[in-house]
């Protein structure tokens, strides 16, 4: 019986979740002139979005230097999204790299000052980011909620340089190694309780 128990354990653990395939069409801004999958406020040469040669990943990533807060508009301003399908209930984690670099091109002002990037999990401010480094950098949304079987993803962008997006990437929620664990081991637990009442 442990035999068998702990072979079930070890089977678990060799199939512990990981990263599947990202929800995001055209995540790294390649497809269809760079807006392939992606909604824009209005036709996309006057969005206040347009594509980059300095990518991440690739040949582009999407850049704006709309400067104003009027750019943040959750309706009016200057956004793009995409509608992602999600299962009700679900659990997801969004990741983007992020490269921020200010107007003033010089060692002593290479920050990005007043650059931010809010985004936005089915109609609700879900983070902002702000003051990126003129390097691209990882960012991240967790415990982000799906009330449907699709959710908008959308962001909102301005600067009073230039910041670029790449390499979008959402993705069910993966649990974290301690936890996947503690569930085996209470697993089995639960499967040796019966058989330790019996041989007392």
């Amino acid at each position: 019986m442990i035999t068998r128990l702990l072979i079930a354990m070890f089977a678990l653990l060799s199939i512990a979740p990981v990263n599947g395939a990202n929800l995001v069409t055209n995540p790294g801004f390649e497809i269809l002139g760079g807006i392939g999958g992606w909604t824009f406020t209005t036709p996309f040469s006057s969005s206040g979005w347009s594509l980059s040669g300095m990518a991440y990943e690739g040949l582009y990533s999407l850049s704006t230097s709309c400067d104003g807060a009027y750019c943040m508009d959750q309706t009016t301003g200057y956004w793009f999204r995409q509608s992602l399908p999600t299962t009700p209930g679900g659990v997801y984690e969004l990741s983007l790299f992020v490269f921020g670099q200010s107007q003033y091109v010089n060692p002593g002002q290479p920050q990005c000052s007043i650059c931010q990037l809010d985004v936005y999990w089915a109609g609700t401010l879900a983070a902002t980011f702000t003051n990126f480094q003129p390097v691209y950098s990882r960012h991240t949304v967790s415990n982000l909620v799906a009330s449907g079987a699709s959710t908008t993803l959308q962001f909102n962008g301005r600067a009073n340089g230039s910041i670029l997006i790449d390499n979008i990437f959402v993705d069910t929620a993966v649990p974290e190694p301690t936890t996947f664990l503690f569930t085996v081991g209470g697993l089995g637990l639960a499967v040796l309780r019966p058989r330790l009442r019996v041989t007392k």
